[in-house]
């Protein structure tokens, strides 16, 4: 049996990414090392790789996101490994409505000041899409995703738009590295079907809410249409890739 590592990026609903991951942990029976459970402390100072390569349970690890730093074990063959990403330019977009209104300020996590939101909306989102380094990270995020996971042989690749808008497509190809650990997958599907088939319900925006809103395409409302032709440029080979309009 091999480990599996949950690979996403912030803003491509990874916190539901944790919580799947762990009712599946424990409806099989599997240990879950997580940022987001009581690893936290255990995995921050050491890496995703060397908490990865030191720890030789067999589990579930995840979600791993891409700002986290050194994120890639040695051998990434010797896992399962499930790729989890939406298109980029909505992430953008998410970002700047968590940074500027909604994400909640915790001690010790998330921090901005009053005056650097204040600063983010009267900037307003395009120059946060086109100038903030945040935003610029994400390529190289998608780009390190392109080289080192997708189309390898060990990596379940499935979209957050697929998640959103087809819940039960989502979840099959999400649970296909888990098959052989469970000895009747389809009831594990309908588990986790039934559990979570409602959780993509927004029936209004609400810029202060952390889920703010889910659909598919929030970048072509937001963004001009000349940052639309920006980031399209600037993002054109992977979006190609993944096979995202342009």
């Amino acid at each position: 049996m091999e480990s599996v590592l949950v690979y996403s990026v912030n803003k491509a609903a990874s916190m539901f990414l944790h919580k799947i991951s762990n009712q599946i942990s424990k409806k099989l029976e599997l240990p879950y090392f997580s940022m987001n459970n009581d690893f936290r402390e255990e995995i921050k100072p050491m890496t995703w790789r060397k908490f990865i390569e030191n720890n030789k349970r067999i589990g579930i690890y995840g979600p791993i996101r891409a700002s986290q730093g050194n994120i890639y074990p040695d051998n990434l063959n010797n896992y399962r490994i499930i790729l989890h990403l939406r298109d980029p330019r909505d992430v953008m977009v998410s970002k700047y409505y968590s940074k500027a209104y909604n994400h909640p300020k915790r001690e010790g996590g998330f921090s901005i000041s009053d005056e650097s939101r204040e600063q983010l909306r009267k900037n307003g989102i395009d120059d946060f899409v086109i100038n903030n380094p945040q935003s610029k990270e994400i390529k190289s995020h998608y780009e390190s995703y392109i080289k080192k996971l997708i189309g390898q042989k060990n990596v379940t690749f499935v979209k957050y738009e697929t998640m959103v808008t087809d819940y039960s497509t989502w979840v099959r190809h999400f649970l296909k590295p888990f098959n052989d650990f469970y000895a009747q997958p389809d009831e594990l599907y309908s588990n986790l079907y039934n559990e979570y088939k409602n959780d993509f319900n927004v029936s209004k925006e609400n810029i202060y809410e952390h889920k703010r809103q889910i659909l598919p395409g929030d970048f072509k409302k937001k963004l001009s249409p000349e940052t639309i032709q920006f980031i399209n440029h600037q993002l054109s080979d992977i979006l190609k890739f993944m096979n995202y309009e342009i």
